[in-house]
């Protein structure tokens, strides 16, 4: 049995790092990884080696992307990292205090828990690892653990994967003004070419929101389409590995939907600056011609932007009706209603 140790850590992260004789940490099908243990890691058994593999390389291309991400929006006085040092044991070699000793002998554990597999027992799926405290750090490097991976996934409130979604969120802008005794209000919405029929807009919850759903066209979700996209490949066929996993999804999206001609995205729910009458006063479908790059040309024909536009009225206040007393004049005697 070989440990995995802190040497073949830094190893790994040096060969994606430099890409070293074509190492790619997002190549994680069999061969790729069965290369990279033949090559660099023979001494291993490849039936711990490969979980273990794809776990540390998936951490570290999340870690890649969240460094990128915090260099974007750090602050404009922050020294500029030149290197990003991703350390996935997260061990802290400071034992100055007894907190960090118990921090370091749990995260001991935890690398311990892949390096002592047998034949007989699975790999130990990675968990969250113990922060470690802060240590000394070199100028203008930072350390990225699998700890502040988690945390910082559920920070940015990532979906969970779905191969296929109908949502849609257009670019809308929302317009009040006054007209005559009526306050009024103009929304309006980016959105594809389509008819105008393929549109939902309407008024919710008493007036106080618009929504805004639209038809899927049946050719998004069509399994020919991928073969008309790549008609121009000969090695490209309807019995390729892409085209048969596309036809197979939107089959499985056809099974699951009644009426495939009218299959509609989630509505848009945009809040409005008052409450609304929940009558639409108009609505239209705005058509410009776009002339953005050399469209025209490339598409063959002249190119036009889509506006949705749709004109609510404010809901007036209701006056209340106060009752008066009023005397009417009757020449008749209480004598002859009682005759009656």
């Amino acid at each position: 049995m070989v440990r995995w140790t802190k040497s073949d850590d830094a190893k790994l992260i040096e060969l994606w790092r430099t890409a070293r004789n074509g190492v790619d940490p997002t190549k994680l099908d069999t061969p790729s990884v069965k290369a990279v243990h033949s090559k660099y890691f023979p001494e291993k058994k490849y039936e711990n080696f490969a979980p273990l593999y794809r776990n540390k390389a998936r951490s570290f291309q999340v870690a890649r992307t969240l460094d990128g991400h915090r260099k974007r929006s750090s602050d404009a006085k922050a020294k500029q990292v030149d290197q990003v040092e991703i350390d996935l044991s997260k061990s802290d070699e400071d034992e100055s205090s007894g907190e960090e000793e118990e921090a370091e002998q749990e995260e001991s554990e935890l690398e311990n828990s892949f390096e002592e597999t047998t034949d007989d027992m699975p790999p130990t799926p990675i968990r969250n690892r113990t922060p470690a405290k802060k240590s000394s750090t070199p100028a203008g490097e930072s350390t990225i653990g699998v700890a502040d991976i988690t945390s910082s996934m559920k920070k940015m409130n990532v979906d969970p994967f779905c191969p296929h979604n109908f949502n849609a969120t257009f670019p809308f802008i929302i317009s009040s003004y006054g007209e005559g005794d009526d306050e009024m209000c103009d929304i309006f919405f980016f959105v594809p070419t389509l008819p105008r029929e393929c549109f939902k807009p309407d008024v919710i919850n008493n007036g106080i929101a618009f929504t805004l759903s639209m038809r899927v066209p049946r050719f998004f979700f069509k399994g020919k389409r991928i073969l008309l996209a790549n008609h121009e490949n000969p090695n490209f066929n309807e019995n390729t590995a892409a085209a048969q996993a596309f036809k197979k999804l939107c089959g499985r999206i056809e099974t699951g939907n009644v009426d495939i001609q009218s299959i509609y995205t989630k509505p848009q729910i945009v809040q409005l600056p008052f409450v609304c009458e929940e009558r639409i006063v108009e609505f239209e479908i705005q058509i410009a011609r776009n002339n953005l790059g050399n469209l025209t040309d490339l598409c063959g024909g002249v190119q036009f932007h889509v506006v949705l536009w749709a004109k609510l009225r404010k809901i007036r206040e209701k006056t209340r009706i106060v009752g008066k007393y009023r005397m009417i004049h009757d020449d008749s005697s209480d004598d002859d209603d009682m005759d009656l």
